[in-house]
């Protein structure tokens, strides 16, 4: 792994202190990228070398809060709030969530800050994002996680799990009630992790999910990271937790499969790539891992490479073309654009060569 290009932000705004999302159609080969900052969040169009084609600060506030002083109420701290204050960082940047969800040609951002939910809509004709106040939602409790399929949104917050209709924003369902931290979901499964380092799995699809397992260990290890990686013809979960362990469970009977110390900190990130999987944690490494091997029955999740991003705290990671991934650090005005073993072309992009590990 390697820095193949740094992508700068806006010098106005703190950056990197929040989560980030990146969306890129296959048809297209520009990447829509949303990052969050303390006070603000940044949307970017990057073509496939990483340039910066369009850049835009939309301060949502001024579109969600009635009242300034609504955004200092405080309804409850989630792990990370209280670990933050413990650290001596006071920050609400993690009450943001950003997403990207599937809306035809144009893409939709969805925004997510302290209990209200908005869209915002990329219009290709003026090149602008326009929010959508008219279909704004006030969710309940505070929310701390979003994923999305065939349409649908999927938030958790303090008190409960839902499912919300993207298009019209109106059409929502609670799955369950209790505290979730992250979610993930695809075409059969639906899983949600809580504070207390449980999961909990639903089978079956959009408007007709069915809770089927849950495992709880009552502890402070959070899971802060999952995703559902198709392998052997088998779905496993692969799963992050906050003492910087990574789990892998099959599916649907949530056996442990494998599990690993793979980081000494908090893992702010876990996410497919070809080939493996990457994980990113505030101890500023990159891991690469894969799954066993086809050939082999073992399930172990096993090391491949690392990169350090020295002095940094990772605060967020997404994958980024075929090339490798973008990474966000804590108070870094920049985007790191990293790449994987086995990615790097032969070129160098711009003044910059590529650094292997």
């Amino acid at each position: 792994m390697g820095i193949r290009n740094t992508i700068p932000l806006k010098d106005d705004i703190g950056a990197g202190k929040g989560k980030f999302s990146v969306c890129q159609k296959k048809e297209s080969s520009d990447s829509h990228v949303a990052i969050v900052h303390s006070d603000a969040i940044e949307l970017m169009i990057l073509d496939k070398r990483g340039n910066i084609q369009q850049q835009h600060v939309l301060d949502i506030n001024e579109l969600i809060v009635d009242e300034p002083d609504d955004i200092q109420v405080r309804k409850f701290e989630t792990q990370t709030q209280l670990r933050q204050k413990e650290d001596g960082v006071q920050s609400n940047t993690f009450l943001w969530q950003v997403l990207w969800c599937d809306n035809g040609d144009e893409p939709l951002l969805i925004i997510a800050h302290t209990n209200h939910l908005l869209r915002v809509i990329f219009d290709c004709s003026t090149k602008t994002w326009k929010a959508d106040i008219n279909r704004m939602l006030d969710q309940q409790g505070w929310i701390s996680s979003l994923a999305s399929f065939n349409g649908y949104i999927y938030t958790g917050s303090n008190e409960s799990l839902w499912e919300i209709c993207s298009q019209d924003m109106l059409s929502k369902t609670k799955l369950g009630k209790f505290p979730t931290t992250v979610t993930c979901v695809n075409a059969e499964y639906l899983a949600a992790g809580d504070e207390q380092g449980g999961i909990v799995l639903f089978q079956g699809g959009p408007n007709s999910w069915s809770q089927i397992q849950r495992i709880q260990e009552k502890s402070s290890n959070c899971c802060t990271s999952m995703f559902i990686l198709e392998a052997r013809g088998e779905d496993v979960l692969i799963a992050a937790f906050s003492t910087g362990n990574i789990r892998a469970y099959l599916l649907p009977t949530m056996e442990c499969l494998s599990e690993i110390a793979g980081h000494i900190r908090w893992i702010t990130e876990i996410f497919p790539v070809r080939g493996g999987f990457v994980s990113a944690a505030e101890d500023g490494f990159l891991h690469l891992w894969i799954l066993g091997k086809n050939n082999d029955p073992s399930w172990d999740i096993r090391y491949m490479a690392s990169f350090e991003l020295k002095d940094c705290m990772i605060t967020a990671a997404a994958p980024f073309t075929d090339r490798g991934v973008l990474v966000t650090a804590y108070d870094r005005p920049q985007l790191f654009w990293v790449t994987l073993v086995g990615r790097v072309e032969e070129e160098p992009i711009g003044d910059d060569e590529d650094t292997l590990i």
